[in-house]
């Protein structure tokens, strides 16, 4: 298992990746995923960690409740359906996007951390049926 220390981390570096301007964010990414997809799966995956992370202490609850806030986000974009928000010019200009990268931004705030580019150390991509 993994120590706290290291999921904090994976959960801050998943964040950082979604508070960057899109251009940086499909940058980042390989050309063969789907990148709204992969940005929202990453966060998600990471943020299952959420729970041991404040069990040890290592963020409070007003922290939890920033992070809690980019996964609601995120889950609402999902309800909503594909509107466009989730092809690359809804990355680029929606306002569901945009709340994405405030929420992230305030997030990674309540830790006291600048924004900077994600490592996506151990992070492996798989490409999508969908291209």
């Amino acid at each position: 298992m993994t120590d706290p220390e290291t999921m904090l981390e994976r959960l801050v570096d998943a964040t950082q990746l979604l508070a960057q301007p899109p251009e940086v964010q499909e940058s980042l990414l390989p050309s063969f995923v789907v990148v709204t997809d992969e940005l929202a799966q990453g966060y998600s995956d990471a943020y299952l960690l959420l729970a041991q992370i404040r069990n040890a202490g290592l963020i409070d609850a007003t922290q939890q409740e920033c992070f809690d806030r980019v996964q609601e986000v995120l889950e609402e974009m999902s309800r909503q359906g594909d509107k466009g928000t989730w092809s690359v010019e809804g990355l680029r200009s929606s306002d569901e996007w945009k709340s994405v990268r405030l929420a992230a931004r305030s997030a990674l705030d309540s830790l006291g951390r600048e924004l900077r580019l994600p490592t996506l150390e151990g992070v492996t991509f798989v490409k999508s049926r969908r291209l």
